[in-house]
């Protein structure tokens, strides 16, 4: 797969069908918020093929959101009116609420 640099895209991935993450338990028992930054890699036909966490949050916060966007659907990238495959950058915010 020829992965396209962002700079050439003229439209960026969006998500179609998002998945909500779990909020984890642990982090709930104690109360934690954090944000979880994913690098991932999105298919011409708008399919999660890989992803990598580039930011951590703990309390099991980057397994929640890597499981949730796996899940997701998306709107591929396109470079005119070709979709292509690119690489993006998503962060999953998690905010506790009691």
């Amino acid at each position: 797969i020829v992965y396209i640099p962002l700079m050439e895209v003229t439209k960026m991935p969006a998500l179609k069908t998002p998945v909500e993450p779990t909020y984890p338990e642990q982090a709930k028992r104690l109360e934690k918020e954090g944000t979880v930054i994913l690098e991932v890699s999105i298919s011409e036909g708008g399919k999660v093929l890989d992803l990598v966490v580039v930011q951590r949050a703990g309390f099991g916060f980057d397994e929640a959101a890597a499981v949730a966007v796996k899940r997701s659907h998306f709107e591929p990238a396109y470079v005119g009116d070709r979709p292509v495959a690119v690489i993006v950058l998503i962060p999953i915010r998690f905010r506790f609420k009691d």
